[in-house]
């Protein structure tokens, strides 16, 4: 959630309650030909979880930059 208003979840309670800097929510893609819109077919599963992974990644490399950065400032 970077800046955007939450869904209305945990996430939300987290922001307002506690000084966690990001809070973030990983979503399975929808599947719009289906009413079990977030349950997704086997044969995505690697795609997907790779291309996951690789958010996780550079949300991860965001982070250790920022934190670098903040405890050179201080």
């Amino acid at each position: 959630m970077l800046g955007l208003p939450a869904t209305g979840g945990a996430t939300d309670w987290i922001k307002k309650n506690t000084p966690t800097k990001y809070v973030y929510v990983l979503e399975l893609p929808p599947d719009m030909s289906s009413w079990f819109a977030f349950q997704i077919r086997p044969h995505w599963l690697i795609h997907i979880g790779k291309e996951t992974w690789m958010a996780i990644q550079v949300i991860m490399d965001q982070v250790i930059q920022e934190t670098i950065l903040q405890k050179q400032h201080n």
